[in-house]
């Protein structure tokens, strides 16, 4: 006996070689067969890692329209708070100005000879710009030229000025030729409580 209920023979033999009814070749075949052809097809988890894998990018894309969509909203409001904060500024020099001014002639009892190193001779008639040498004047440095600061009394802190050193509003302009960027001032030299509103001032 060989362990196959047969003791010997051809019969044996033929019977040993097919495995009962297919010859063990064609198991080999089949079996190597269906290995590879398993191997091409994708396993139920990498399906299912991919289907996940897409949803998520999903999830993305509807994020960042969402996000682009309240940022496009949004830009407006904040472009109209940075303008209302801008005039805020603008507006709190204006009365800084207004005050150094009236601290000025109230030191000086009178106002800065304006028609030498300035360059007005009449500030009421036309409008005197804060230039760098009036922002020097009016914080506390003394040109000895007008001698308008003797005491050398810092009257107003700028904090808005451009590269050459004149106040300027806090919207930046990028032609140095707009003079809606600077500032400008008007005094009542006559003392009749009387400013001219429309002649003198920069166009």
């Amino acid at each position: 006996m060989n362990g196959t209920g047969c003791a010997g023979g051809p019969r044996c033999q033929r019977v040993r070689a097919s495995n009962g009814t297919v010859p063990a070749s064609s198991i080999v075949n089949r079996q190597s067969s269906m290995a590879s052809q398993g191997s091409l097809l994708p396993s139920r988890s990498a399906n299912r890692h991919s289907s996940s894998s897409a949803f998520t990018l999903i999830e993305l894309l509807a994020v960042i329209a969402i996000i682009a969509a309240l940022v496009g909203l949004m830009f407006p409001a904040l472009q109209s708070a940075m303008n209302k904060s801008r005039r805020i500024v603008a507006l709190g020099e204006v009365k800084g100005l207004e005050t150094a001014w009236k601290k000025y002639y109230q030191e000086y009892t009178g106002w800065p000879k304006t028609s030498g190193a300035l360059g007005v001779p009449d500030p009421q008639v036309k409008a005197l710009k804060m230039s760098f040498k009036v922002v020097r004047l009016l914080q506390g440095e003394n040109d000895l030229a007008d001698n308008n600061n003797p005491k050398q009394m810092a009257f107003m802190d700028f904090s808005h000025t451009n590269s050459s050193g004149d106040a300027v509003n806090p919207w930046p302009r990028k032609d140095p030729s707009d003079r809606s960027q600077y500032f400008y001032v008007k005094f009542d030299t006559d003392f009749d409580n009387v400013i001219p509103a429309g002649a003198g001032w920069p166009k």
